[in-house]
C-alpha cells in the first residue's frame, strides 16, 4: 500500500490544528454530547474525543462525553436528543443533518455544533457567515464532492457512456448531490440514472436493476445508509466489473476502484474548533460556519486491474493513497 499525504495547508487547516488550550486550567467539567445519526462506530468516537482533546477537552480529566446514535428513523434522533437535553450539557455536537435537526429541535438554547450538507435545509442556520441562533460547525460540500467523484470515474474509465447515480431517496441532501452528478455526467457525455437505496437489504435489488439497464460504471453520493451499506455496494460492483467511484476509504477499501470525499478527521477538527470557541463564551449565532479543505482520494489498483483498467499516471500521482 502506497500512501500519499496532501500537503496542503490553509487558515481553516491550522485553526483546526492539535494545540494546547486553556480549557484544562478552568476547573470546570464539561458535559458533551454527541448525536449521530448513524448506529454506533468506533472511528467516530474515536475521532470526536481525539479532536475536543486536542482543543483540551479530554475525557476523565476535565470532560464527560455522552454518545448517542441513530438507527436510520427520525423517532430515534428524537428521543436520544431529548435525552441529551435533559442531561443538560454544556454542547451538543451532531454528525449529520438529521441529528442536528433533531437536536435543533429539542433546545434552542443550548449550543449546536453540526456537521451538515445543506446547514440552511430545514431553517438551521440563517446564514453561513452569521447562523442566527443556537446552531454553527461545519457545512459538508456534499454536492461539489458528487461531481468530482463521477469526473474522476471517468479519468479512470474513459470508455463509459453510462452511470449508476446511487443515492438514499430520503436524505435531504440528496437533491444536492444527485444534481451535482447528474450535471458532471452530462458534461462528460455519460447518460446518468438515478437508482435509488433506502436499505442495505435492497443492494441486491439495486444491482439487478443496473444489469437490467445495462448500466456500466455506478457513483455513490453520501449518507449515513451508503455509509453502512458502501462495503457491500464495492463488491457487488467489483462481482459485475462495474468500475465504482464511492465516498469514504472504508469503501475503496472494501473492493471498490476508488473513494473520494471528506477528510474524516479534519471536519471533527473543525467542529471541534468552533466548540472550543462557543465554550470559552462566543454565541453561536454570530459564529461563522466553517468549511474543509483537505479531502481524501483513495484508489485501489487491485480493483483496477480485475476490471481491466490501466489506471493513468496523472491520476495516481494525486492520489493519496493506493491499494495494491
Amino acid at each position: 500500500m502506497i500512501t500519499r499525504r496532501s500537503a496542503l495547508v490553509s487558515l481553516m487547516s491550522l485553526l483546526a490544528a492539535p494545540i494546547a488550550s486553556e480549557a484544562q486550567q478552568t476547573g470546570k467539567v464539561y458535559r458533551i454530547g454527541a448525536l449521530s445519526e448513524l448506529p454506533r462506530y468506533t472511528p467516530t468516537v474515536e475521532r470526536w474525543q481525539r479532536a475536543l482533546a486536542r482543543r483540551g477537552y479530554a475525557e476523565g480529566q476535565n470532560a464527560i462525553f455522552e454518545f448517542r446514535w441513530g438507527d436510520g428513523t427520525a423517532a430515534t434522533l428524537r428521543m436520544h436528543a431529548a435525552e441529551l437535553v435533559s442531561l443538560n450539557p454544556d454542547i451538543i455536537l451532531t454528525t449529520g443533518h438529521p441529528a442536528a435537526v433533531a437536536a435543533k429541535q429539542a433546545t434552542t438554547t443550548i449550543p449546536i455544533i453540526t456537521t451538515s450538507a445543506d446547514p440552511l435545509h430545514d431553517g438551521l442556520v440563517a446564514s453561513l457567515g452569521r447562523p442566527g441562533g443556537n446552531v454553527t460547525g461545519v457545512v459538508t460540500p456534499f454536492a461539489d464532492l458528487a461531481a468530482k467523484r463521477v469526473q474522476l470515474l471517468k479519468e479512470a474509465a474513459p470508455d463509459i457512456v453510462s452511470l449508476a447515480i446511487i443515492f438514499n431517496p430520503s436524505s435531504p441532501t440528496a437533491r444536492l448531490q444527485t444534481a451535482g452528478a447528474e450535471a458532471a455526467a452530462r458534461a462528460l457525455g455519460i447518460t446518468p440514472q438515478l437508482i435509488g437505496l433506502s436499505s442495505k437489504a435492497e443492494i441486491e435489488g439495486v444491482f439487478a436493476t443496473i444489469i437490467a439497464r445495462r448500466m456500466r460504471a455506478v457513483v455513490v453520493m453520501q449518507d449515513a445508509v451508503t455509509f453502512q451499506s458502501g462495503p457491500a455496494i464495492a463488491k457487488f460492483a467489483a462481482k459485475h466489473q462495474l468500475p465504482a467511484s464511492l465516498p469514504y476509504s472504508e469503501h475503496a477499501e472494501a473492493g471498490g476502484l476508488m473513494s473520494y470525499g471528506l477528510d474524516l478527521q479534519e471536519i471533527m477538527d473543525l467542529a471541534a474548533f468552533a466548540a472550543d470557541k462557543i465554550l470559552r463564551g462566543a454565541n453561536p449565532a454570530d459564529f461563522p460556519m466553517q468549511q474543509p479543505v483537505k479531502f481524501e482520494f483513495i484508489i485501489n489498483r487491485r480493483t483496477a486491474r480485475a476490471l481491466g483498467l490501466t489506471i493513468p499516471p496523472s491520476l495516481l500521482l494525486r492520489a493519496d493513497q493506493i491499494i495494491e
